[in-house]
């Protein structure tokens, strides 16, 4: 029986240093008048940003599988099953002795499809066609095999912002399609968004936003990745200079999101503001050997969008998140795992279309299909900071999540 993934991890703040955080960590945190309420609870929460926030639906054959995300999915595996190459291993009377085990080829062969009934709107079967690594029920060893399992997605607290919300007993229903799952929050988060996307999209949902709406704003890291491409592109002998573009490029973008954050505020809304993960210590910045570049680019944008008089003073108004303290975290400083991808890059694949399946050639849809089964071998997934070369896995949208309630809780 493969083991089961649990849909959520249980990261202490104290251990990632949530004590020392707390008192260096943004100048938003402890500035700004008015009065905390006691209890906060917001009415509704409404969510902004790229894929980090997003929530997202793919269909399996006539099946929609919703609430998704860009993180690592949780799962359950259960009905595994040995079967010889051809019978119906639907049919449990089918299944090899449990001494038969199991080798898949180095070129994955799997198909996926919709469990089916009202019963299981969340679950897929996921066939794997092998070897048999050891003989038994009448399968000689190196035989052709299959693999059944039953793989069901988790409905909810898979992202930070889900994490956020239930903690306020609110949720997204009507994205997720989960019974389980609360009501009261809108996303409008979707991958490759930029600071400007952000923007005209807090002004195209201004109507929503008013007193005891909370909104969520996280985005950043793909205004940084369009200017690190910029840089990278330029001539070795300009490339000082790009790269002094770029950083006013970003500054200018940080600075103009501060204004739009402020103006949440302005119509009575709270917010809790996310850093963009800085990359420098990302599986992709040391595939790159650009951690110096990518650490001044994110840190161009982010501090324009933090340390800004727009916005320091509003403490009672904006919570702030560093999320330094976990994408740029050592192994030594807590056992966390950085500078590694938890999922496999091989095993990435669309598994809805007909096999031999189509590796994910864009990196910022590969998330999407991360879970138990595509991860490297031997991962925890609860301690990898990344999911992917540049996407942040279990460990830091946990550590987010739990950070944000803190800060809203504290602050608002």
């Amino acid at each position: 029986m493969l083991p089961s993934f649990p849909a959520v991890s249980r990261l202490t703040l104290r251990r990632l240093g949530l004590t020392a955080l707390a008192a260096a960590t943004l100048a938003l945190s402890a500035c700004g008048g008015g009065d905390r309420a006691s209890d906060y609870r917001p009415d509704a929460i409404l969510v902004f940003g790229d894929e980090h926030s997003a929530l997202t639906t793919y269909e399996v054959g006539a099946q929609s599988l919703t609430g998704a995300t860009w993180a690592i999915d949780g799962v359950v595996v259960t009905n595994s099953r040995i079967c010889a190459a051809g019978a119906d291993c639907a049919v449990e009377a089918n299944a090899l002795p449990e001494t038969v085990t199991f080798t898949a080829p180095d070129t994955p062969d799997w198909t996926y499809a919709a469990l089916g009934g009202a019963e299981a709107p969340r679950s897929f079967v996921l066939t794997q066609l092998g070897t048999a690594g050891a003989a038994g029920g009448g399968v000689a060893q190196g035989a052709a095999v299959q693999r059944r399992l039953v793989l069901t997605y988790a409905c909810t607290s898979n992202n930070w912002v889900q994490r956020v919300a239930r903690s306020f007993g609110l949720g997204f229903r009507d994205a997720t399609g989960c019974e389980t799952d609360g009501t009261g929050g809108q996303n409008f988060a979707s991958p490759g968004k930029k600071g400007q996307d952000v923007i005209t999209d807090l002004n195209s949902q201004a109507a929503l936003i008013k007193k005891g709406v909370l909104v969520t704003v996280m985005v950043g890291q793909h205004d940084i990745l369009e200017q690190y491409a910029l840089v990278m592109a330029a001539d070795p002998a300009n490339r000082s200079a790009v790269l002094g573009s770029a950083k006013s490029v970003l500054e200018a973008r940080g600075r103009a999101l501060a204004g739009a954050v402020k103006a949440v505020t302005d119509k009575g809304a709270k917010v809790i503001l996310v850093k963009t993960p800085n990359l420098s210590r990302s599986p992709f910045a040391i595939a790159e050997d650009s951690q110096a570049i990518l650490d001044e680019l994110s840190t161009a944008f982010n501090d324009a969008l933090y340390i800004n008089p727009e916005i320091s003073r509003l403490g009672r108004m904006i919570a702030g998140v560093d999320t330094d303290r976990i994408a740029k975290i050592t192994t030594s400083d807590s056992g966390y795992i950085n500078g590694q991808a938890a999922c496999a890059s091989n095993l990435l694949f669309n598994a809805a279309v007909a096999a031999p399946h189509p590796l994910i050639s864009d990196i910022d849809q590969r998330p999407r299909y991360c879970h138990a089964l595509t991860l490297r071998s031997g991962v925890n997934p609860n301690r990898y900071v990344w999911a992917t070369d540049r996407h942040l896995g279990t460990g830091a949208h946990e550590f987010i999540g739990s950070l944000a309630v803190n800060r809203a809780s504290d602050q608002f």
